[in-house]
């Protein structure tokens, strides 16, 4: 899938993300993202406690800024991002994922 994330003070962020064969723990799905052009492992998880079909994918960067994805099931998404640094705040920006669909049918059989 990939997604177009906007934000007021920032341009577009895509971010790529591949379904990986394998899972870690049953309802836990491992990823592959493509973040500004970087792999970065990650994870999706399907989120329970919701009356919506929602998926969290969360991936972490080398220099251990987390990515994290909420996305629908329409496709829309809100990605928030934290640097491994105290003095910055999380940043979060409104976006949308297309041909999603196959992979929260994995994430979401469960």
């Amino acid at each position: 899938m990939v997604c177009r994330f906007t934000s007021d003070n920032a341009p577009p962020t895509m971010i790529s993300v591949r379904p990986e064969a394998e899972t870690n723990h049953p309802g836990l799905f491992r990823v592959r993202l493509w973040v500004e052009g970087q792999p970065l492992v990650g994870s999706a998880i399907a989120l329970d406690k919701t009356a919506e079909r929602d998926v969290v994918v969360r991936g972490i960067g080398r220099d251990k800024t987390t990515w994290l994805i909420a996305l629908r099931d329409n496709g829309t998404a809100y990605l928030q991002t934290k640097a491994n640094t105290a003095e910055e705040q999380p940043t979060g920006a409104k976006g949308s994922c297309t041909h999603y669909q196959d992979a929260m049918d994995v994430w979401l059989m469960n």
